[in-house]
């Protein structure tokens, strides 16, 4: 994404990650009544029972990919915890911060004593999906069942994974300096230091692990996150309705190494009238010349060009983006 088209993304009227949910709009703060509940919670208390939580240090160097799993133990210490209810099933949650950003966890059911998988979701601008639960909602049925460690994550400022955690003037009517923007990878350092923790905190499979993202949070993905560190997580990369080609202009470690690239795939996923469609054409460009396996789903709008995003056709809906994410994830691994 150009620098101006990038700056003028941000400000755009509110249709930005929509959602299908008639219920919880993506672009929602709090809208879900079983959203957070943390008064009462007990800060501190590790959400996995199973063992002592861990200090916040990261994997040792010895666990390197291909070694299997992290095999990290005790979970995590919850600041809070909360839960949301979808199809008559409830499914509970671990708050916790590392890093500057908020992780909100889920733990699968009946896993026994094997590693687990992870899947990371990113919102887009507003962290709609994620303060309202909705995001736990279209994936925890899934994920509670198939060993997968779910976590939605939060930028660091709250708002849009794109932007630097400095900036929290978010809200989308405040034209957003040049300078606002993250292109030197503080975002994704703090994600990937998240990553590090929830490894300890987990028996966690070293690979495939699984990324989902809306909008700002597939831009950062693509533009920033997978080039600075796709050799360390390979995996499923689920784009809904976001992209672009590395902001560095390059990946900071060499993609056309099969060993590094190893199990990754870009799956992009947009409506053909969405104003973002420029800039996904940018990222499969380099990621093709690159080398890196790529997947695109194009879904038909019927607007002018340049007018929808995030399935959002005026008011309905041509695809429901956040459900697409899992729907990805499910075919990458074959389910």
């Amino acid at each position: 994404m150009t620098r101006v088209a990038l700056l003028l993304f941000f400000v755009m009227p509110v249709i930005a990650c929509s959602s299908s949910d008639p219920d919880v709009a993506d672009a929602q703060v709090d809208a879900d009544g079983g959203a957070a509940k943390d008064a009462g919670a007990d800060a501190g208390v590790p959400f996995d029972a199973g063992g002592e939580p861990d200090a916040g240090g990261t994997p040792d160097a010895g666990e390197a990919e291909g070694e299997g799993s992290s095999k990290g133990q005790g979970g995590i210490a919850c600041a809070s915890t909360g839960s949301v209810s979808t199809g008559g099933v409830s499914y509970s949650y671990c708050v916790a911060s590392v890093a500057g950003v908020e992780l909100k966890i889920v733990e699968p059911t009946g896993t026994a004593d094997k590693p687990l998988k992870l899947a990371v979701y990113l919102h887009g601008d507003g962290a709609g999906p994620y303060n309202s639960g909705l995001a736990i909602k279209k994936h925890a049925p899934w994920t509670t069942t198939q060993g997968i460690l779910y976590v939605a994550a939060r930028a660091p400022n709250a708002c849009a994974w794109w932007l630097r955690p400095s900036y929290t003037t978010c809200d989308g009517e405040t034209p957003v300096p040049e300078s606002a923007l993250d292109d030197e990878g503080e975002n994704a350092q703090a994600l990937a230091e998240a990553i590090d923790v929830l490894r300890a905190g987990w028996d966690i499979a070293d690979s495939p692990v699984l990324f989902g993202g809306s909008s700002g949070g597939s831009i950062f993905l693509a533009a920033s996150f997978y080039p600075l560190f796709g050799d360390r997580f390979p995996g499923g990369y689920a784009l809904s309705c976001g992209g672009d080609a590395p902001w560095a202009g390059e990946l900071a470690w060499d993609g056309t190494d099969p060993a590094l690239v190893g199990e990754t795939k870009l799956f992009f996923t947009y409506g053909d009238k969405d104003f973002v469609v420029p800039d996904v054409l940018e990222a499969l460009s380099f990621y093709e010349a690159e080398g890196i396996p790529t997947d695109v789903k194009v879904v038909p709008e019927t607007v002018a060009a340049g007018t929808s995003h995030c399935g959002n056709v005026g008011g309905s809906y041509s695809y429901d983006q956040i459900g697409r994410v899992q729907e990805v994830w499910s075919g990458y691994l074959g389910e």
